[in-house]
C-alpha cells in the first residue's frame, strides 16, 4: 500500500532476529529478577554493555521496552506480546 506506516503497523519480517532475541531475553530476565539493568541484558546475550545499551536504545525508539538509564530496563505492552509469541514457536 501507498499509505504510510505507524509504530504500531510493523510486519514480523522488519524486526530482525537479533531484536527478537534481545525482547525474548530481556523478557525472561524480568522473571528471574526484579530490575534488569544493562550489565544482565549484556551478559545474558554474551555481548558488550556498550551494545547492550545501543539496542535498548533502538529497542525502545520501536516501543519495545522502557529503559531508563541506570534504573534498567522493561517490556512494553508490545514488547511483551512479542515475546510471548516468539516462546509459541
Amino acid at each position: 500500500t501507498c499509505r504510510p506506516r505507524g509504530a504500531k503497523d510493523y510486519e514480523k519480517s522488519e524486526l530482525s532476529e537479533s531484536i527478537e532475541e534481545y525482547v525474548e531475553g530481556i523478557w525472561r530476565l524480568e522473571r528471574e529478577v526484579q530490575t534488569v539493568g544493562t550489565g544482565e541484558v549484556a551478559q545474558y546475550m554474551n555481548v558488550s554493555p556498550a551494545s547492550a545499551t545501543m539496542m535498548l536504545k533502538r529497542l525502545a525508539s520501536l516501543g519495545l521496552v522502557e529503559h531508563l538509564p541506570y534504573q534498567g530496563v522493561k517490556c512494553t505492552e508490545k514488547g511483551e506480546a512479542l515475546a510471548v509469541n516468539l516462546l509459541k514457536k
